[in-house]
């Protein structure tokens, strides 16, 4: 999820559904493993910094530009990963 929306923030004229649904289904999977598993909650900030660095990476294999193009440190709370209406830029 984290890749797709560092490739929606950097790429605004690529954006596209390919893009969009697999957010809005990663989101309803984290939603329902939190919601079957609350002790989870307190443990998703620091998912979110350990996950970024991936995310980052695959963000820029799969666009081909430079890491350096996305931020170094992930821009997005856990609210708004996990937000069914949050887009970065929207």
């Amino acid at each position: 999820m984290l890749t797709h929306l560092l490739k929606w923030q950097v790429q605004v004229g690529f954006r596209s559904r390919s893009w969009s649904a697999p957010i809005r289904e990663q989101r309803r999977r984290i939603g329902q493993l939190v919601g079957e598993s609350p002790s989870l909650q307190p443990a998703v900030d620091q998912l979110l910094a350990e996950t970024f660095i991936e995310a980052r990476e695959r963000a820029a294999d799969e666009t081909g530009l430079a890491e350096t193009a996305f931020p170094a440190d992930c821009p997005f709370t856990a609210d708004q990963v996990l937000a069914g209406d949050f887009l970065p830029g929207d």
